[in-house]
Parts: C-alpha cells; structure tokens; sequence
C-alpha cells in the first residue's frame, strides 16, 4: 500500500502551490511515496509555459507528479487519482491551508484501528452558525451548531474505501449538472449510496488552525447561511439522482425528504453515521 497525496489548483491561486508543497513534504513526520498535482488545460492552455518558473523547479525537484486534464472540473480534478489509487491511502490537502505535521501520521494510524473509516475534518468555523437543516437526524433541538462531513483538502480515503461510482464515465453528466464545483456534494451521495463505511475525524486538523487569513476572509465575504442551505438542497438532488433516498433514509431517518419551503433551524447529520 502506497500513502498518496493529492492536490489540484487553478490560476487564482497557483502563485500559493510551490510554498505549499514545500511545508508540508518539509514538516511531515511520515512521507507519502506519491504526490500528486492536477491541473486543467482549459486554465492553462500553454501547460507548463504558463506555470510559475519557480513551481517548475519546485515539482521537478520533489518529484510531484503534474498531471494534465482537458477540462476545468474545478476541484473534483483531484479524484482523478481514482481508479488507479484504490488500492492505496489517499489524502487531499488544499494549496491555501496549513497543516500539522503529524496529519499522514495520524491517518494511518486511525486506518490501523479502523480501515473502513473514512476521515474528515469537522468544519469548526461553521460551528458558530445555525442552519437550517434538511437532514433530520432522531434527537432534534431548536439550537444546535452544524456538523457536517468536509471532503474538500482535509480528508483521507483508506484503501478500497473510495466510492469508484463518483469517477466512473457514466456518472459524470450528472455530478457536471447537479454540482460541478462542490466535491462534498458529489462524493456523500456515493458514500451513502453504498453504505459500507463510516465517517470519522481527524482530530489532530479539528485542533489545528488550518485556515489562512485570506481564507477566513474569503470565507466571511459569503451569506455561510444561504451557502449551506443551497448544499442541503444539490445534496438531495445528487442523492435523488443516482438513486441512493433508501441509502440515505437508513442514514439520516425515514423523514428524509426533500428540503422544505419554510425550513426550521435544526441540528444537521452526525460526524459518525453510518452501519457499525
């Protein structure tokens, strides 16, 4: 079993990728064997002429494996390290976070105590918000701070756990239609579709400041509320679409349905759901 990272980036902020492969490879107690960077021809059209000189060097020098897609899949380029990988352990991390150095190494560790468990990191910046929640879970409150699994550039697949419907041919036109930015909202249908493994933490980023300020500030330059109501609404449609509302009833309750008109504000799907 191989331990590989992937990342992928677009031009906004491609300046941030040298530095960001060069902390992490320097800081990690234990070394992946691969690393991978996915980038999108429709954003780069003069490949690597277009890239920083410095990133050039920096990728020749660690070894990173450039890897070229025709089309802007936005963050979704980088499961296209799937089928190949399946076998191995997979973590994404993001260009624009900091990480601690002992991420791989937690990672593995928790895949020795559970293979089937997927890891995430639980998005503690949103804990101070209320939603509205269309994933009704049995002990509902009035108050309760979201809770939701985040598949972005903090999670960690052990082998066989990926779900290979997402990157199979015949599934793209829906995942392009329904959600072609938002991974999240692509990759917990096929998780819950096939309802084999569960979702946990990785405590050690829960407890790290994994954030940049430029992101904290991007992040609160959107209404957090309406952002996630809109992912509740294209995860029920993802989860509709490929046929998995049994799948998901099992999961968040048999009153699962779609979200509704004048939603109220309740507590969202538990960290740790899923068969035991």
């Amino acid at each position: 079993m191989m331990i590989v990272v992937t990342l992928t980036s677009y031009p906004k902020r491609i300046h941030k990728v040298k530095e960001a492969i060069e902390r992490f490879l320097k800081t990690q107690t234990v070394k992946p064997d691969r690393f991978y960077l996915w980038l999108s021809e429709a954003e780069f059209p003069n490949k690597e002429q277009d890239l920083p000189a410095t990133l050039m060097r920096c990728l020749i020098d660690n070894h990173i494996i450039l890897q070229w897609l025709p089309n802007n899949e936005y963050c979704h380029k980088r499961w296209a390290v799937y089928p190949t990988h399946f076998e191995d352990t997979v973590i994404a991390i993001d260009e624009d976070q900091f990480y601690p150095p002992n991420l791989i190494e937690e990672c593995l560790n928790k895949i020795k105590e559970d293979p089937n468990r997927i890891l995430v990191v639980a998005r503690t910046e949103f804990k101070k918000w209320t939603f509205n929640s269309y994933l009704p879970v049995e002990a509902l409150t009035e108050e309760t701070n979201i809770d939701t699994p985040s598949f972005c550039g903090q999670c960690c697949f052990p082998p066989r756990t990926f779900p290979l419907e997402a990157v199979e041919t015949r599934n793209i036109w829906i995942r392009d239609m329904l959600t072609p930015k938002c991974d999240e909202c692509w990759l917990l249908p096929w998780i819950i579709k096939t309802h084999k493994y569960h979702i946990g933490t990785i405590d050690a980023l829960n407890d790290y400041d994994v954030c940049e300020d430029a992101l904290y500030t991007e992040l609160r330059s959107y209404d957090l509320t309406s952002w996630k109501e809109n992912k509740f609404e294209v995860l029920y449609k993802v989860i509709k679409k490929i046929g998995a509302l049994e799948e998901a009833r099992q999961c968040f309750g048999e009153g699962y349905s779609a979200p509704p008109e004048n939603p109220k504000p309740l507590v969202a799907l538990s960290l740790y759901w899923g068969p035991e």
